[in-house]
C-alpha cells in the first residue's frame, strides 16, 4: 500500500528539489538506452556541454534528451530528474 504524501511533504520536496512519494511513480514511457547515459551523467554534475562531449554528440541533441528525460519523469529541473530515478532505481548498473 502506498502511503500519500503531505502537503508539507510535498512542499519540502518541491523545495528542495526531491521527488515525493506522490510524485514518484512509474515511468509513463521506458527510458531509451541513451537518456539512461545522459541522466547518469546528469547525476554525475556534468552539463549539457560535459554531456555532448562525452557521447559526442550536439548540445542540441543534449538538451533534447534532457526534455524528453524530464516528460517521461514528470519533472522540470535535473536535480528532480536524478531523485525520481534514485526512487525507481533507473540510475543502477
Amino acid at each position: 500500500m502506498q502511503r500519500s504524501s503531505s502537503p508539507a511533504e510535498s512542499a519540502i520536496c518541491r523545495y528542495f528539489g526531491r521527488a515525493s512519494s506522490e510524485e514518484v511513480a512509474s515511468p509513463h514511457m521506458e527510458l531509451t538506452e541513451r537518456e539512461k547515459e545522459v541522466l547518469l551523467l546528469m547525476a554525475e554534475g556534468a552539463s549539457n556541454k560535459e554531456i555532448a562531449v562525452k557521447l559526442t554528440v550536439t548540445s542540441e541533441t543534449v538538451k533534447t534528451h534532457v526534455r524528453n528525460i524530464f516528460k517521461k519523469l514528470n519533472v522540470d529541473r535535473r536535480i528532480r530528474a536524478v531523485a525520481v530515478a534514485e526512487k525507481l532505481k533507473l540510475l543502477q548498473s
